[in-house]
């Protein structure tokens, strides 16, 4: 059961799935060719993204961020910052990141994040009214893939779950590219 709340903060945003057949969590995760990482000296490390789509696939300042499909940089790094276009990185981080630049097909999964959502707090996942496919939503990877365990949100479609981590969501486009509408108390 659901309780109510009257906080002051509604949190929401739109993320964007852009690859059919790969689901993806709506608590920080993405895979792209887009990805790379610079080696700073005395500054922070950062891990960079050409198409700026960090703050849209919903990751946020303070995430442990694991980075799997890379040459140099496959670990577990502490996010300080987020913008658009860069996760700049804690100075504490161990290991510190080596430059590697764009071209392969790297995942950064956002392991840990804390009080995103207080617990009893249900979670809208709407289609865009724009959206022409179809989007599936399921409990893991597995659940978005299968037919009997998925939900299916058509364009302007929406459902609510009650999680208490947007990485409990996942979520997968049916045949193109389309975008997830998110909202919840914070």
């Amino acid at each position: 059961m659901s309780r109510l709340h009257n906080k002051a903060q509604l949190s929401g945003r739109q993320h964007s799935i852009t690859t059919d057949g790969t689901a993806e969590h709506l608590g920080g995760y993405m895979t792209a060719t887009t990805i790379s990482f610079t080696a700073n000296d005395g500054t922070a490390d950062t891990i960079d993204d050409s198409a700026s789509n960090f703050i849209k696939k919903g990751f946020r300042a303070n995430d442990v961020v694991v980075i799997t499909g890379s040459t140099s940089n496959n670990a577990t790094y502490e996010v300080d910052t987020v913008t658009a276009g860069t996760l700049t990185l804690k100075l504490t981080n161990d290991p510190e990141v080596t430059t590697e630049a764009a071209g392969s097909s790297f995942t950064i999964n956002a392991e840990v994040r804390v009080n995103e959502i207080d617990d009893g707090i249900k979670v809208l996942v709407k289609g865009h009214p724009d959206n022409a496919g179809r989007l599936l939503v399921g409990g893991s990877s597995a659940d978005a893939s299968d037919t009997e365990k998925q939900d299916i949100l058509e364009a302007g479609q929406g459902n609510a779950y009650q999680v208490t981590n947007l990485k409990a969501i996942w979520v997968d486009v049916g045949t193109s590219a389309d975008k997830v509408i998110i909202g919840y108390e914070s």
